[in-house]
This record gives C-alpha cells, structure tokens and sequence, in this order.
C-alpha cells in the first residue's frame, strides 16, 4: 500500500515539473496535462482530446495553475441536465414530503386528535348512507304495493295500466340508483379511513407514546 501511495506520489510529482518545463519551452503558451483512461501522463499546449471526459491542469505563463473540467457532447450535457432536474424533483418531493409531516405533526399533537378528526371527517358520510337506505326502505314499502296490484296482471303484464307500468319501472330505476349511492359512499369512506390510516402510520413518530397504566 505504502508503495502505492508512493508511486501515485511521484507520478504527480512528475506531471507538475513536466507542465512547469513544458511551460518555460512553450514561452507565452499555457500547459495543459492530464493523465489519460490508460494512465499516460499526456502534456500539450491545448487541451487534450485523450482527457475530453476528465479533469486537466492548465499551467498558465506565471505559473498558475487552474483545472478544467470535462467536455461533454450535447447529448451528454442534455442527459446531466436531465438527471439534475430529475434529482432536484426528488430532492423536493422528500423535503415536501417532510414539510407535510411536520404540519400534521403540529395539526394532530396525539392519537387522540387525529381519531376526532377521522370521526367527523366519516360522520356527514354516514349520514348520506342513513339517508340513502332510508329512502331505499321506502322505496321497498312502494315496490310491495306496485307487485300487489301487479298481481292481477301476472299472465301478461303488458295488460297493467301504463301508469302502473311506469310506476314499476321508476322504482326499479330508483332502487338501483340508491344501491350505486350505498357503493359510492362506501368506497368514498373507504378512502377516507384509508387516508387517514397512512396518516397515522406517518405520525407514529411524532406522537409521544401513551403512558402505561400502573
């Protein structure tokens, strides 16, 4: 390893003392030097094709020295472009995403808080389903009479009076409307508890535990 090291050492060591002659040669001209994909140290008065996609030293007249970077193609400089913009996104939806906890944690202190909150957030939507089935059972109470004088009409319905018939196909309509409200408002409080069971989940480390009982 020691060995190694110095190698590496003498190699940079040598690089700068070349670009420093090459320098004096070269009068007014800059140096440049890079060690190339292949581990050549490379020395020339412009820069280095064999170093395009790596770092170079310019030895500037006075002995200044600077380092350019790489030279990518436009394609190369679209998709660094592209993946900066991509890791700066991520970057924000992570720090966002901490934001959001952080004002929940604030909104909702405790387990408790956030209960009352998913209770009168489901509540208006229990209501609509009362509602629903209320009307659903009356709906149930008309159907029952409309099959009733219905009966005299069981051998060919088509003799039923068209008031009659058009009371049975309404009710039909509404009972199923009022089915696909009940699924609705189901699938809406599903959501719901879903949403606030990732909250939850989320604000576990937030929340201080409960203190246990003696």
């Amino acid at each position: 390893m020691r060995k190694e090291v110095c190698v590496v050492a003498i190699a940079s060591v040598m690089t700068v003392f070349t670009s420093l002659c090459y320098a004096q040669k070269s009068g007014s001209a800059a140096v440049y030097s890079c060690v190339d994909a292949t581990g050549r140290n490379l020395t020339a008065d412009r820069p280095i094709a064999a170093c395009a996609d790596r770092e170079q030293r310019v030895t500037m007249p006075g002995g200044a020295v600077r380092i350019i970077g790489p030279t990518y193609s436009e394609r190369e400089k679209a998709e660094q472009a592209a993946q900066s913009r991509k890791e700066a996104e991520e970057r924000y939806r992570a720090s966002d995403g901490k934001r959001r906890e952080r004002a929940l944690a604030v909104r909702f202190p405790n387990k408790a808080a956030h209960d009352a909150e998913r209770a009168e957030a489901i509540e208006p939507l229990m209501t609509q389903i009362k509602i629903v089935q209320e009307r659903k059972v009356s709906l149930l109470e008309d159907r029952k009479k409309i099959d009733a004088e219905m009966e005299f009409y069981k051998k060919d319905p088509s003799k039923a009076p068209q008031s009659l018939q058009s009371r049975l196909k309404y009710n039909r309509e509404d009972l199923k409307e009022v089915d696909e409200q009940v699924v609705s408002i189901n699938e809406e409080v599903k959501r719901t508890n879903q949403r606030f069971d990732e909250e939850a989940q989320t604000l576990k480390q937030y929340w201080a535990p409960a203190p246990t009982s003696k």
